[in-house]
C-alpha cells in the first residue's frame, strides 16, 4: 500500500475486495487496526486509520 492512499472507494462490494487485492490485502483481517468499512446506499468506502 502506498503512504498516500487513505482509502478506497467503488460502486460494489466484488470491486472493492479487487481493489484492496491489489493494496496487498487478502483477507480483512489483514486490514489495518481502525480501517472502517461503510456502506453508502450501493457505494462501499474503506478508510484505513
Amino acid at each position: 500500500m502506498t503512504n498516500k492512499c487513505r482509502g478506497v472507494i467503488a460502486p460494489t462490494f466484488p470491486l472493492i475486495v479487487e481493489a484492496l487485492h491489489r493494496q496487498g490485502f487478502f483477507l480483512f483481517r489483514d486490514l489495518p487496526l481502525g480501517t472502517t468499512i461503510r456502506f453508502r446506499g450501493e457505494m462501499v468506502v474503506v478508510r484505513f486509520p
